[in-house]
């Protein structure tokens, strides 16, 4: 278990983590990593889910997932999350203690809403804004296995 969400559930034992918390605490972990400097980081909700943005008529995620070739992924997962398939998970940023936008924050991170497709299949879009040539975004496709969720996947969604 990843060490931000341990520290969420020493901070909560009475209250169970939603998955959807736990997708967004999970998907923090793997992304804050790329900056070594903790003071400068922040994150901040990007609108709906992706599912919302991938359903809107001739979203390049659509085409992007559809022909993704390059990447040995799951096919049938990529076909229904290009579809924009699943159900929208709630989750708090506030609740969760993460950083929130400041001053100091150089290094953006913005999430989407969690999607789930089935019971044990989910995804988010995470992406990181350092600068007008700076960044990058990708669909972290995670898996609950034995009441644990795991990323399984990662599919780069765009970079600058």
């Amino acid at each position: 278990m990843s060490l931000i969400l341990f520290a969420l559930v020493a901070a909560w034992p009475a209250q169970q983590l939603s998955d959807g918390d736990t997708i967004v605490a999970l998907a923090w972990e793997r992304r804050r990593k790329d900056v070594a400097d903790p003071a400068v980081q922040c994150i901040e909700l990007d609108g709906p889910s992706m599912a919302d943005r991938i359903r809107l008529p001739d979203h390049m995620m659509q085409v992007v997932i559809g022909k993704d070739t390059s990447q040995q992924l799951n096919r049938v997962r990529l076909r229904r999350i290009a579809k924009g398939e699943g159900q929208t998970l709630a989750f708090d940023i506030k609740r969760l203690g993460l950083p929130g936008p400041s001053p100091a924050c150089k290094y953006r991170y913005s999430v989407n809403a969690p999607v789930q497709i089935d019971g044990g299949i989910a995804y988010v879009h995470v992406g990181m804004h350092c600068g007008s040539f700076c960044g990058g975004g990708e669909i972290l496709v995670m898996e609950r296995r034995e009441g644990t969720w795991r990323i399984l996947e990662e599919l780069l969604s765009w970079a600058t």
